[in-house]
């Protein structure tokens, strides 16, 4: 893993995956009516960016059992 990877925050990175995701719920809708894009698949990158999310969420703030 470089330096620059490392010196990346979990908050950072939450940022960056929900602007992904909000390009994704605004972009692929058009792609997979144009063809561009396989609805079955576009669902599911959506659901895993949403998944990346809740766990990145997860480590920042864990929850206790």
């Amino acid at each position: 893993m470089s330096e620059a990877v490392s010196q990346i925050s979990v908050e950072e990175q939450i940022q960056c995956a929900e602007l992904e995701l909000e390009k994704r719920r605004k972009f692929y809708p058009k792609w997979v009516k144009e063809g561009r894009k396989n609805p079955v698949i576009a669902d599911r990158e959506i659901a895993a960016m949403e998944a990346i999310i809740a766990t990145l969420k997860q480590v920042k703030e864990p929850r206790l059992l």
